[in-house]
């Protein structure tokens, strides 16, 4: 009983990874999510520090943009970081 129950919640998990990575349509992105996954906890630990990293510095970016355009709707560059 305790085994089936196993199968039915991996079977589950599996749909579900399926309808994420159809979602996601992107192979490459997915590939990585996986990494991710299944990283030692240390690993993960580092990718989550240079996350925070990045994120910390698009903020910095963004505030910067914000405070020279002076609140106009076009930033004063062009910097392919924004697009």
């Amino acid at each position: 009983m305790f085994t089936s129950s196993m199968t039915d919640e991996v079977k589950q998990l599996e749909e579900e990874i399926e309808a994420v990575k159809d979602k996601i349509d992107d192979p490459v992105m997915c590939e990585k999510v996986r990494q991710y996954i299944y990283a030692p906890k240390e690993i993960q630990g580092i990718y989550k520090a240079d996350a925070g990293l990045l994120s910390e510095i698009i903020i910095v970016r963004l505030t910067y943009v914000i405070l020279v355009s002076g609140g106009t709707s076009q930033p004063p560059c062009r910097d392919s970081t924004f697009g």
